[in-house]
Order: structure tokens, then C-alpha cells, then sequence
């Protein structure tokens, strides 16, 4: 390898790097955050609909962002199929929480919101995780630490006037926090607006 080849991807690990650092960091601050907002049996409630979104997370990646990984040149010549097919499998994931939540309203109506307010914005919070393997996939990290930067400021953002009106509803919260995510997951759209996307699950049949 030239000694070029070698800076770069010095510059590369170094970028993920501190993208994993990112991601990982606004997960522990939105759990902070939930600690300080919330009663303790809310903070418990948050807990359940963060670990719900793990597992929803859980089986995108398997399905598609791993997948993606092994085979990177499915991100640079299908990456509208592999797109069309995250938002696809989001809806079908969001949908699914958005059902839990109606149902569980009728034991817990707090629990029951918040699970509605996530699964709705689930599919965002998808197609956000799917940009930052886009980008470690063909080679583009520095496209993964804005996605990930823009969801921290617009989570500071958002989490701010909960703290100033001192709202304590974890319905809010996960509003603020899901909310802020589906909106830098919008920031994939525009990331490949130069790729035509395509809905369905062909990508998905295919790659299996």
C-alpha cells in the first residue's frame, strides 16, 4: 500500500472512529437525559420502548445493513434497491410497534404513547441507521458522522424545552429523541438523491 493509500485510511478508522464514539455517546445521553426528565417507574417505561427500538434496529441490520457489509458493491451499483428496501422493511417494523402500542395502551396508556410515537418514526430511525452503513460500506465514513452529528444537535434541541417547561412525559421524550433521529435520517435521502429509489424487497430476496 502507498504511503497515500495508508493516510487514508488512517483518516477513515480515525473518522468511524469517532462516529462510534458519537453514536454511543448520544445513546448514554439520551439514557441521562430520561433519568433526569422522568419518575422512576418512567424512566423503567423508557427502557422497554429503547430496548424495543434495539430490536427493531437488531433485524434491519441483519436483514440489510450486514448483509450491505459483506457485500459493499451492492452500495455503490444497487444502492436505490438497498434504499427502497430499508424503507420498505421500516414501514413494516414501525407498523408492527405502532400495533404493540394501541394494544399495551389498554394496561399502561403512558407505555402504550410512547410505543405509537417511536414505531412512527421508526422507519426514519431505519433508513438513519442504513445511511451510516452506506457510508462505511462504500468507503464514505465522514457521510455517517453527519448523520450522526446532526441527530445529537437536533436532539439537544429538541430535549431543551422539555427541560425549560419542565415536561416530565415520556411521551414527549420519545418524541424528542425518535423525532430528532427520523429527521437527520432524512439526510440519507438527500446523502444519494443522485440514486433513484426503489421500493420493494427484490434487493432483499436477492441478497439472501
Amino acid at each position: 500500500m502507498s504511503t497515500r493509500g495508508k493516510h487514508s485510511a488512517r483518516r477513515q478508522l480515525s473518522v468511524i472512529t469517532v462516529d462510534q464514539a458519537i453514536a454511543g455517546g448520544s445513546n448514554v445521553l439520551i439514557a441521562v437525559i430520561a433519568a433526569r426528565l422522568l419518575d422512576a417507574a418512567g424512566f423503567g417505561l423508557f427502557g422497554i420502548v429503547f430496548l424495543l427500538y434495539v430490536v427493531a434496529q437488531g433485524v434491519s441490520r441483519a436483514l440489510v445493513c450486514d448483509p450491505l457489509l459483506v457485500h459493499p458493491v451492492e452500495g455503490e451499483e444497487r444502492k436505490g434497491e438497498v434504499i427502497g428496501t430499508s424503507c420498505m422493511l421500516g414501514l413494516a417494523l414501525g407498523a408492527a410497534v405502532v400495533l404493540l402500542g394501541v394494544a399495551v395502551s389498554v394496561v399502561d396508556s403512558r407505555l402504550g404513547v410512547a410505543l405509537v410515537v417511536m414505531g412512527a418514526f421508526l422507519p426514519l430511525l431505519v433508513l438513519q441507521d442504513l445511511g451510516r452503513y452506506l457510508a462505511f460500506a462504500t468507503q464514505r465514513p465522514s457521510t455517517a458522522l453527519v448523520l450522526d452529528v446532526t441527530w445529537l444537535l437536533l436532539l439537544a434541541a429538541a430535549v431543551i424545552p422539555l427541560f425549560v417547561a419542565d415536561t416530565r412525559s415520556l411521551g414527549w421524550l420519545i418524541a424528542a429523541w425518535a423525532g430528532s433521529g427520523a429527521a437527520a435520517g432524512l439526510l440519507t435521502f438527500v446523502q444519494h438523491r443522485a440514486h433513484g429509489v426503489r421500493f420493494g424487497l427484490a434487493w432483499l430476496r436477492y441478497t439472501w
